[in-house]
């Protein structure tokens, strides 16, 4: 995370101040404090989030707020210690009023205002939004913390071009973290950061930045936002009505609501609740992060917080516990459940070569790790892997066991029923979209750079299929065909560069985590190719990447390896498929796509055609219902 807070550097000038780059580790070194309204109050706050945006000294504040029964006298807002600055409230929110009716002042719920910074503000910067009663009693509903920003006409141009800034700057930063305690990383990453914000990210900040269009009257703020929506869950008592005969669902995940197998949950229970169904969701830590997606169609819980047991809106346990993966973590939970509703169906879903990904991170043989007792794999098995033991036990205590992609049925044990679940991409945000031409032109000025896009982190099991990509990009550059990529995900968990990281950075953008994953969409529409590295090995050929389905529905041209997806893909029809999509091969894939726009045109509308066959979450969900009540209908049998 601290490369984010090399931009506080930028903002100084480059100045020579030590003093600041210790105080910008140290913040970025705290514990970051976000908060939710807790009922009564219901609500999101829509700006700022990761970045707010200031000129002139005053930070740009909006979201929306209502009591469940009692109106809002006023609502006030400082940072870090600044003034107390009164909001405009009360302004006109039809979307809040339509979806939760029972909220008093739903119709006029939203805030907005500019609150006042007080002198230099070292970030991360912490918003308080405060609500008064009618009584006079003061209530803190919102905290946030956030990187500001200036908007003055230097910021507005292209601050990282001039050279001294980002180097100097970059130093002093370096120097602080080693002062620290804290690892070095690479020159790459810290420039990239340093770069990243003033290019690329403008689509999500583009918003923001247009709130400030002088004589804009501050009611009318609302529609320059692209975020105005709702982003707070229902009140509770206002639980989604479920059919007699639906199921209560509690999907138990690996990881917060920001990775791709949350993506998959959502996307099901969305549709599962709209068939009757009520659906809980798991996560082991940032519960939080469940406000990133937009209209959460279920609620959220924390692994510790399902210990005692799992109560839905209808009073009952669950119907179905679906253990997202074999996880000890999850395992854990999924047992406990089991113990407090001896009644529930198992269901475990498998998205990877859990074998192969232990093996890659302990760098030992799984034959060699298989043949440890218990207690010395206790000692090597995190939370976030699977036992090779008792991930076997747990297979064959299931109900039944779905799977992302059919060569992982080959892992489920004899006479347990098996499902194909197929992930798919969002509609709503993943569709064939125009590119935004005025952010193109910010890595391409010249019109004629190929722009590739990849979507994901870097761990043990793919780091070599990604330093292939990389070295791609730079063959590309090499031999005079002008390649740009840009690239998202959560954070590496392996240095795959090396040396290469400072020769490929020019022609890489690096932008990190988006909070956002419908953000993703106008970014990844920037691009003219998307490619999937990567060969027919144990890893590949048991997943199904979350990104392919969005590549295909965004109606680029798609790269792939002949593995997983590329098994049934056409080859120069649906996608351009490779034996292998290594360095070599997708410089050649690029180069001819590049040469040959009939075949570019071609591929392009093939990946719509696919993806409208292929990838719909409601048909996703309705074959996963289907298999919940064959699941329930024979455990009902066999008890007779």
């Amino acid at each position: 995370r601290l490369p984010r807070f090399a931009r506080a550097l930028v903002r100084s000038g480059g100045a020579d101040n030590a003093a600041l780059a210790d105080e910008v580790v140290r913040s970025a070194l705290a514990q970051p404090l976000h908060s939710l309204p807790v009922p009564p109050f219901f609500g999101a706050l829509e700006t700022p989030v990761d970045d707010g945006y200031a000129r002139d000294g005053k930070l740009l504040v909006s979201g929306w707020l209502a009591h469940q029964t009692l109106p809002i006298r006023k609502i006030t807002a400082r940072v870090s210690g600044g003034p107390v600055t009164a909001l405009a409230h009360g302004l006109q929110r039809r979307d809040v009023g339509e979806r939760f009716p029972g909220l008093s002042g739903g119709n006029h719920s939203q805030f907005v205002g500019l609150v006042d910074l007080l002198g230099e503000v070292v970030d991360p910067a912490l918003l308080l939004v405060f609500a008064e009663m009618n009584d006079g009693s003061v209530r803190l509903v919102f905290a946030r913390r956030f990187l500001s920003w200036e908007r003055t006409p230097a910021a507005a141009g292209s601050p990282w071009c001039t050279v001294p800034y980002p180097l100097r700057s970059g130093w002093m930063l370096l120097r602080a973290v080693r002062r620290h305690g804290v690892s070095w990383w690479s020159l790459n990453r810290l420039f990239a950061a340093v770069r990243a914000p003033f290019a690329l990210s403008r689509v999500v900040r583009a918003a923001g930045e247009g709130a400030f269009a002088e004589s804009t009257p501050l009611s009318l703020l609302l529609s320059s936002f692209e975020d105005h929506e709702v982003r707070a869950a229902p009140p509770q008592n206002r639980a989604r009505a479920v059919k007699a005969d639906g199921l209560n669902l509690l999907f138990v995940l690996h990881c917060d609501f920001s990775c791709a197998s949350a993506l998959h949950v959502l996307a099901l229970a969305r549709e599962l609740v709209r068939h009757g169904h009520a659906c809980i969701a798991a996560v082991p830590e940032r519960l939080d992060t469940l406000a990133d997606h937009e209209d959460p169609p279920c609620r959220g819980i924390l692994h510790v917080d399902t210990m005692n047991g799992v109560t839905f809106p209808n009073g009952g346990g669950p119907d179905v516990v679906h253990a997202w993966t074999t996880r000890e973590s999850v395992r854990v939970v999924a047992g406990r459940i089991k113990q407090i509703h001896p009644d529930v169906r198992l269901v475990v879903h498998l998205e990877d070569n859990e074998k192969q990904i232990l093996a890659a991170t302990l760098q030992r043989s799984f034959a060699d790790l298989a043949r440890l007792s218990d207690a010395l794999l206790d000692d090597l098995v995190t939370p976030d892997l699977s036992h090779p033991q008792r991930s076997a036990r747990f297979l064959e205590s299931a109900d039944g066991v779905t799977v992302v992609v059919d060569t992982l049925a080959a892992a489920v044990p004899p006479g347990i029923p098996v499902a194909l679940i197929t992930p798919a991409a969002d509609s709503r945000y993943f569709f064939h979209r125009p590119r935004h031409e005025a952010t193109r032109r910010l890595v391409d000025p010249t019109g004629d750079t190929t722009i590739l896009f990849y979507n994901g982190n870097v761990h043990a099991s793919n780091a070599g299929e990604m330093r292939e990509l990389y070295v791609a990009v730079l063959e590309l550059n090499r031999t005079g065909l002008p390649t740009h990529l840009i690239r998202t995900g959560r954070s590496d968990q392996v240095d795959f560069l090396g040396a290469m990281a400072p020769e490929v950075a020019p022609f890489v953008s690096e932008l990190g985590r988006i909070r956002r994953h419908r953000h993703l969409a106008p970014l990844m529409a920037l691009a003219d190719i998307f490619v999937q590295p990567g060969a027919d090995n144990e890893f590949n050929a048991c997943r199904l990447p979350s990104k392919l389905p969005e590549f295909f529905a965004l109606g680029r041209p798609v790269i792939l390896p002949r593995t997983n997806l590329g098994r049934i893909t056409r080859h120069r029809v649906d996608a351009y498929v490779l034996e292998q999509a290594d360095c070599a091969h997708m410089v050649e894939a690029v180069k001819t796509l590049r040469a040959d726009r009939a075949l570019y045109e071609a591929l392009a509308a093939g990946a719509l055609a696919f993806a409208a066959r292929h990838f719909r979450w409601e048909r996703s969900a309705g074959a996963l219902a289907e298999f919940y009540a064959s699941i329930m209908m024979t455990s009902a049998e066999s008890t007779r």
